[in-house]
């Protein structure tokens, strides 16, 4: 009976669907009934005229856009209305397009949405034709007109990193809320900017009401908050790692610990305080730290080995097979894994970063009527699957066995439990791990943060049913811990079983801990070259308190400069980003050595769009060498993908540069010569073939190419020449192909390119 009905549990069943719909009114008659429906169409068709007179009043519907469309939701001040003009056809041509906007109960317009279709989209980054200046006074302009309510409270600037240029080459604005003064980054407005045309393409209206901001006369001084942040979150020495590049490495660093992750100093009492509602739109600007961090990170991603693989792999790997992996699952009684369960799925996958290969198994317990204690209906039976039906899920390595990690759930329904308290699930966790985990158990040290190990949890994306009752471990190396690696176990307190077992490991070499700066140099780079700012949060707690309890509450604090990475080189002494690489302020680089160079301009244009150089020298006379040539042009077309931001490129980005530029056409495998300098015949071969030319350009007996030293072109770059000269690109009556093309003119090239 035990096997059939496993074998009936695989089927999914659909107990209910639930979704929108109409439900008859109980009491009164069906007359009455209408009556009141009819009021409340007719109340609700006034507000709706009502709130498209008043978007009418801010915005200029085009005359073409002529088919009208809205929502309603909510109720009251709660209501969202939603509007919609559009032309009647959206791609009949460049004066086809839609305009959507977005109003709140109070009459406030909350978003703006203007699309067009215009027929001139590149898949190549373009240059603004505008000004950050006009974009600027066009963003003042429409902010002043959808929010006059609020715009007294808005820091209407552009500068410190509150702006990008998109792909498109539009200008991207966050203009934050403040009071007095003091930034409250969690509210603000968003300005997109059209950078050819200067027209508002997307607004947004992020504003909480009825919000109290404590006055910021009462902040204690700097000075009171550098000592308050050096006693009670500090700076900590730990190792990091770079990740994604072929020179996979450690690095030390001094950051506040991982226990002090998203910590403050409350600027009224000096007391350390979480901030727990710290979302700013000024990290997408720049490196956000859990997001930059997890883009390198995916590199470690596994990917499944295919069935058509599969046996060759098990045989040339040295693989196990399921059968032997299943029967150890089965006999580790920690997972409690019995003849009751089966083994409902498997798979075999491979860890993109270290090569190693691992293996999952998926056990399933049906729900048995013998649990109940009597005969259940089979359609009973069935609905109560969900609830009833307990999953294992074991990763194990697929060469030596050992375990990676393990899960399991089972719905549970409350009620009374008594089981072991916190200390002896610890025992239970350190029994575990020196019985499976010895060798690496003897490299950890528990994390013992209280309430602050669910922050840990969150920040690295761990989660089980009772977090409350995890323990995590963190590796040390030399004493000194590296919190990208740790042992996660969870034990039910209330059952004593084990739901939870989870590792992040790498095998790698670690650096000695030579030469590594004091920590009160550390603290002199902190506050000199990072800096605390003065700001507003939201949910701010103490850090005794569990985060939610005080939700909704605005806190004056002193925390690290948001818009710099609180992490600092160990060794160098420099401020690093999120991967381990020097901090070059993201996008806004500052070249020491083009101040008087006349491609001043054009260079710093590109900068701004990451067209750009690493590094703080451009040495625009230098003649250009291929790599770096193909560098530039990978940036303009967007489709280099290169992390770090060292002046050199590693060894695997450089081969994956060429590996991608020779597949798009741009140039040939014969054509490699990366420390080659590049002629000026070359540089407009490379740029054009980027811009995908190379077809057209190489048309034999098309071209009339009119410049003066013709004669000296290569025959077979004459199309390329003539495009370019047809192009603006290269100007003048003389080509001089043969010269050696230097770094600045390789960027007149590309600017004149992207201008166009």
């Amino acid at each position: 009976m035990k096997r059939k009905l496993a074998v009936f549990m695989t089927v999914i069943w659909v107990v209910g669907v639930f979704g929108t719909g109409v439900f008859a009114q109980t009491g009164g008659t069906p007359a009455s009934a209408g009556n009141i429906k009819a009021e409340e169409s007719s109340k609700n068709g006034q507000e709706l005229e009502r709130i498209i007179e008043l978007v009418k009043l801010k915005v200029d519907v085009p005359a073409e856009y002529e088919e009208f469309t809205s929502s309603v939701n909510g109720e009251g001040k709660d209501t969202l209305y939603r509007l919609q003009w559009s032309s009647s056809t959206l791609y009949a041509g460049k004066s086809g397009g839609r305009l959507e906007v977005a109003v709140d109960g109070y009459g406030n317009i909350i978003e703006y949405n203007n699309y067009r279709y215009g027929g001139e989209y590149s898949y190549q980054r373009r240059l603004p034709k505008i000004t950050k200046g006009k974009a600027l006074d066009v963003s003042r302009k429409f902010i002043y007109q959808m929010c006059p309510d609020i715009v007294e409270q808005v820091a209407i600037d552009a500068g410190g990193g509150n702006y990008s240029i998109d792909y498109d080459g539009s200008y991207r604005f966050y203009f934050y809320r403040q009071y007095r003064g003091v930034p409250f980054y969690e509210n603000g407005v968003s300005v997109l900017v059209n950078g050819n045309t200067g027209e508002i393409v997307y607004f947004n209206r992020s504003w909480t009401k009825g919000l109290i901001f404590p006055d910021p006369a009462g902040a204690i001084g700097m000075e009171a908050a550098k000592t308050a942040y050096k006693e009670k979150i500090g700076l900590s020495l730990n190792y990091g790692r770079t990740y994604g590049r072929d020179r996979d490495r450690t690095y030390l660093q001094y950051s506040p610990g991982i226990l002090q992750t998203n910590m403050c100093i409350d600027a009224l009492t000096g007391e350390k305080v979480f901030n727990n509602g710290g979302y700013s739109p000024y990290l997408d600007m720049g490196y956000g730290s859990d997001s930059y961090r997890g883009d390198l990170v995916r590199t470690k991603r596994e990917t499944p080995v295919p069935e058509q693989q599969l046996n060759r792999i098990l045989q040339s790997e040295g693989l196990v097979s399921v059968e032997r992996a299943e029967k150890l699952a089965r006999s580790i009684p920690e997972f409690g894994i019995d003849d009751t369960c089966l083994l409902g799925s498997y798979g075999y996958s491979r860890y993109e970063d270290s090569g190693a290969y691992a293996l999952r198994l998926d056990f399933i317990r049906p729900p048995s009527k013998d649990d109940w204690g009597g005969d259940i209906p089979e359609e009973k039976l069935r609905a109560m699957m969900d609830k009833e039906t307990q999953t294992f899920s074991v990763t194990l390595n697929a060469k030596t066995l050992e375990l990676i990690s393990f899960n399991t759930y089972k719905y549970d329904t409350g009620g009374e439990k008594s089981g072991p308290d916190k200390a002896d699930v610890k025992k239970l966790t350190e029994e575990f791990l020196g019985k499976y985990k010895a060798e690496k158990f003897s490299q950890v040290r528990l994390l013992d943060g209280g309430n602050q190990t669910t922050k840990y949890m969150e920040k690295y994306g761990v989660w089980t049913s009772r977090p409350s009752d995890s323990f995590i471990y963190l590796r040390q190396i030399n004493g000194i811990p590296f919190e990208d690696n740790r042992l996660i176990v969870n034990f039910d307190s209330g059952t004593g079983k084990l739901l939870h077992y989870s590792e992040n490991w790498d095998d790698m070499d670690f650096i000695p801990a030579d030469h590594v700066l004091g920590q009160e140099r550390a603290y002199e780079i902190l506050f000199r070259d990072i800096g605390l700012e003065l700001k507003f949060i939201s949910s701010g707690t103490t850090a005794e308190k569990a985060p939610d309890s005080a939700a909704g509450k605005i806190r004056l604090v002193y925390d690290t400069v948001v818009k710099k990475p609180a992490c600092i080189d160990a060794q160098k002494g420099t401020v690093i980003d999120y991967s381990g690489e020097p901090f070059t302020g993201g996008r806004e680089l500052r070249y020491k050595d083009i101040e008087s160079h006349s491609a001043r301009e054009q260079i710093t244009a590109l900068a701004e769009i990451g067209v750009a150089f690493n590094g703080d020298s451009f040495r625009p006379e230098e003649v250009i060498v291929q790599k770096d040539l193909l560098y530039l042009l990978g940036k303009m077309k967007g489709n280099l993908a290169v992390y770090g931001t060292s002046p050199e490129l590693s060894r695997k980005e450089l081969d994956g540069m060429y590996r991608t530029m020779i597949n798009d056409d741009v140039m040939d495998e014969e054509e490699k010569n990366p420390d080659g300098e590049v002629t000026r015949e070359e540089g407009v071969k490379y740029l054009l073939r980027a811009a995908g030319y190379k077809k057209f350009a190489e048309l034999e007996g098309l071209f009339n190419c009119d410049f003066a030293d013709r004669s000296e072109i290569n025959p077979k770059l004459v199309g390329y020449a003539a495009i370019a000269k047809a192009l603006k690109i290269v100007e003048g009556d003389s080509f001089m192909p043969k010269a050696g093309l230097t770094r600045a003119e390789a960027a007149k090239m590309i600017y004149n390119y992207l201008k166009r």
